[in-house]
């Protein structure tokens, strides 16, 4: 934040602290990364949740019929 704060430009609107202030910037940050962090967790989980669409072993078993 320093050098756009000698600028006085960011490249988001939600990480501008003239606008919200050093805390509301802090937690749209927080906000984000708990967000990017749930994402992540569900992707890197799905074939432990059950959630695929396509069997995990569909390609293995076309190839052995051919």
């Amino acid at each position: 934040m320093t050098a756009t704060s000698m600028v006085h430009w960011y490249p988001y609107p939600f990480m501008n602290p003239a606008e919200h202030g050093y805390l509301g910037v802090a937690i749209t940050s927080i906000v984000i990364a708990a967000i990017i962090a749930v994402i992540t967790w569900v992707v890197a989980n799905t074939p432990r949740l059950g959630i695929l669409i396509v069997p995990p072993h569909a390609d293995a078993q076309a190839l052995n019929s051919v």
